[in-house]
């Protein structure tokens, strides 16, 4: 007997996301066939072939998936850094409240792709070094959310109460702010999801790369840029891909 789950829309579109990252990560990586070279459309290769002889369209899943892969895990750490500042913010009462306002504050007058590009360039090519430098650069926006949500929280009722039976700070952490602050680190996390893919896609076409084997679609935008008028579609697809994905991810922002 078949089991009757119903999803909801945003449900089935994170599960559709997974599933194409498992998908992109057992496919090979595109050898080259130099006997290729600039291979057309055809019906062995649907999307052509690089100057290599690679596959694009096998290129170009796997630079999506890298891609959603840099994206994901660059949510992930920022998010947790916040959770980390929150944690400060509340053991360290208000002077760490205050001190961690300013260097919030001081972060988002500095726009974020530009920390980004600072901080990657920095670090140098490398998924590692890509994540952490969107990261930290994304990690203001969540902080100042979740500063303003602390003071929400500070003023529930059973908050309140349990501070005034004397109640540990931890206590009044782990039991009366972390299953609230589920619900707003998930918020959070997808709420700036498209915009960390596209960051990812931005430095990756000013040229980090997020692995040395993989081409994210950004990087192939911006190698094979030159090429748009000798072999358009080497440049076109990997554009068209970056927008398939933005217009797939967009949906769990404004469903959150």
């Amino acid at each position: 007997m078949l089991l009757n789950i119903n999803l909801s829309f945003k449900q089935k579109l994170i599960l559709s996301l997974l599933f194409f990252m498992l998908i992109g990560f057992l496919l090979p990586t595109p050898e080259i066939h130099v006997d290729k070279a600039y291979c057309s459309i055809s019906w062995q290769d649907w999307l052509g072939c690089s100057p290599l002889g690679e596959n694009m369209l096998l290129m170009v899943i796997k630079g999506t998936w890298i891609t959603l892969v840099s994206a994901f895990l660059s949510r992930l750490l920022s998010v947790f850094l916040s959770f980390l500042g929150l944690a400060f913010a509340h053991f360290t009462s208000v002077f760490g409240n205050i001190s961690e306002k300013a260097i919030v504050e001081s972060f988002m007058s500095i726009p974020s792709l530009l920390l980004a590009m600072a901080l990657g360039f920095s670090f140098g090519s490398g998924l590692f070094s890509i994540v952490l430098a969107i990261g930290i650069s994304e990690w203001a926006f969540n902080q100042r959310w979740l500063l303003t949500r602390l003071q929400e929280y500070y003023a529930l009722p059973y908050y309140q109460f349990a501070q005034d039976a004397g109640a540990s700070k931890f206590h009044l952490f782990s039991w009366h702010i972390v299953p609230e602050l589920n619900k707003d680190l998930i918020f959070l996390f997808f709420v700036h999801f498209p915009g960390t893919v596209l960051t990812v896609a931005a430095l990756e076409f000013l040229g980090l790369r997020t692995s040395t084997e993989i081409l994210g679609l950004g990087y192939m935008v911006s190698a094979y840029k030159d090429y748009i008028f000798l072999v358009p579609h080497l440049a076109i697809v990997p554009i068209i891909s970056i927008t398939l994905l933005l217009i797939t991810v967009i949906p769990l922002k404004r469903k959150t």
